[in-house]
């Protein structure tokens, strides 16, 4: 009997309408020249390494970070601690860089 009940419950649950609507999306600009730098002890900067950390506008009033260290970047989003913005660092191993556009997916 169970073996019967479920192949049925998988029909059913295939067949029921799936109301999956895709989130809207607004863009940005990433223009790093026109943000807050946050360094602001000189020898935190590393031009040799291009060490940058920067506040920017983003989405209303949601802004977003760019840090830069040894062509690895590295982006935060949102209203953060600045615990968090200390300690961060999160970045791919190879080099790497953000594009030009900054998505940010709404949820209604």
């Amino acid at each position: 009997m169970n073996r019967t009940l479920i192949p049925l419950a998988l029909a059913a649950l295939l067949s029921a309408p799936l109301s999956a609507e895709a989130a809207e999306s607004v863009y940005t600009d990433a223009a790093i020249d026109k943000c807050e730098n946050l360094l602001k002890n000189p020898d935190q900067v590393d031009i040799d390494m291009g060490t940058i950390s920067v506040k920017c506008a983003g989405y209303k009033d949601y802004p977003f970070y760019f840090n830069e260290y040894d062509v690895r970047q590295s982006t935060y989003f949102g209203h953060l601690s600045q615990d968090i913005l200390d300690g961060a660092g999160e970045t791919f191993e190879v080099f790497n860089h953000i594009g030009d556009k900054i998505e940010w997916r709404l949820d209604d």
